[in-house]
């Protein structure tokens, strides 16, 4: 645990400490503070989430407060979601990108009008693909990376929100749930097994990873092979035996609320 780099994590935020006691009560700076916030929440204590606010808004460190407004994403109801969305005006570019790109991981459908916003002001710059890939992760409608008919697209999302299930999360238009991620996972793995590529770019190992607490087995760029693909029919073996509530979101195993 002491070599873990929270700034650096990968796909999940670290092992959950096995005892209180390993919880620093008096937090020094900004990194200590994040740190502080995170393992609380590991252990489903979100009323720090007014805590995480405060960083966020203070942190003068850009590599700390990426990573708390990351933080906060994964956590966040669907009230919580505007917080953040409120702020965009006062961040600069990349925190704008760090907003748009872990917007999804919100699971909240209430960050796609936020994002539609965004649109409007961004709908000439790069940043505008990003945008659209991120809507697309929660309201899938076939984005290839060309041009968009913005109206119509809001159109598309409005049916859509009709047909949402109250308070409920969502991942590609459907209601969450681990399974349909670790048929993707276990698709993907095959794939690169099978034609011998590095594992691409999906969101299936981080998203597996911050809801159960247990860091999947295999991530971007890594060679995939029998051993490999072991490791991971294992590894859903073991999220497969947990209890999960369609709907629901998670960190660490605890229900957010």
């Amino acid at each position: 645990m002491q070599n873990f780099d929270i700034l650096h994590p990968g796909v999940w935020f670290g092992p959950k400490l096995e005892s209180q006691e390993g919880i620093c009560l008096s937090p020094v700076g900004e990194l200590g503070e994040l740190q502080f916030l995170c393992e609380h929440l590991k252990r489903g204590d979100f009323s720090v989430r007014p805590r995480l606010q405060e960083l966020i808004v203070s942190c003068r460190d850009t590599s700390v407060r990426k990573q708390a407004v990351r933080l906060y994403f994964y956590t966040a109801r669907h009230q919580d979601v505007a917080f953040v969305c409120n702020l965009l005006e006062e961040l600069d570019h990349d925190d704008i990108l760090t907003v748009v790109v872990t917007a999804p991981d919100t699971l909240s459908p209430e960050v796609v009008p936020y994002l539609f916003t965004l649109l409007g002001e961004y709908d000439e710059t790069s940043i505008s693909q990003d945008i659209l890939s991120s809507v697309n992760r929660i309201f899938p409608w076939g984005y290839d990376g060309g041009e968009t008919d913005l109206i119509g697209l809001s159109e598309k999302f409005s049916g859509f929100a009709k047909s949402l299930v109250a308070g409920a999360y969502y991942y590609e238009g459907a209601l969450t749930h681990p399974g349909s991620l670790c048929k993707a996972l276990i698709e993907a793995v095959a794939q690169s097994r099978h034609s011998k590529r590095k594992f691409p770019l999906a969101n299936a190992p981080t998203l597996l990873s911050v809801w159960s607490g247990e860091k999947c087995p295999v991530f971007y760029g890594q060679d995939v092979d029998d051993r490999c693909m072991q490791d991971v029919l294992g590894y859903v073996n073991r999220i497969a035996s947990l209890q999960w509530d369609t709907g629901k979101k998670y960190f660490y195993r605890n229900i957010v609320e």
